[in-house]
């Protein structure tokens, strides 16, 4: 008895201690137009970085999304999610070092602290000098991570973001 009591323990324990976990609390403050309001976190919110397997394990299902036809452009510098906090949409926009008439792939992917995910989507975009685009938020207030990747035929997630949001 004790040693399935045990057992029982050591499964339980290895199973909540295996849950990863992110801070999703030190967001960047904008405005409606995109400017920061007050000072920034000092991490790799917002900027061009590589993910983890497990963080590219969330854009599995996206992965089917079309990309014959889109070009990759080059990305001058990227922005901040705004308005942050929001209400019910939020937008990101990233500057292009060349205009490109063209086309990309947006991926995203909103999880919660504990990496699960509460809403995902793929888009094909057109873009020129900016890329920009809009989330409409289909899930409850609260802090957020939105992890999001851009890609063209042959170069699968070539810009690869994260940023903590927060719906009010």
């Amino acid at each position: 008895m004790k040693r399935n009591l045990f057992a029982i323990l050591m499964v339980l324990f290895i199973t909540h201690c295996s849950k990863e976990k992110i801070n999703v609390y030190s967001i960047y403050k904008t405005d409606a137009y995109g400017s920061l309001v007050g000072d920034a976190p000092n991490d790799e919110q917002w900027k061009n970085t590589s993910f983890s397997r497990s963080e590219l394990s969330l854009f599995d299902e996206l992965d089917t999304a079309n990309l014959s036809g889109t070009q990759l452009p080059i990305i001058n510098t990227g922005g901040y999610a705004y308005p942050n906090p929001f209400s019910d949409q939020l937008r990101v926009s990233a500057s292009l070092v060349q205009p490109l008439n063209g086309y990309i792939v947006l991926k995203y992917v909103v999880v919660n602290n504990q990496m699960k995910i509460v809403q995902k989507g793929a888009a094909r975009m057109h873009i020129g000098s900016f890329i920009h685009f809009a989330i409409l938020a289909d899930f409850g207030a609260g802090n957020y991570r939105l992890y999001f990747t851009f890609s063209s035929d042959g170069h699968e997630h070539f810009f690869k973001s994260w940023g903590n949001i927060k719906k009010i």
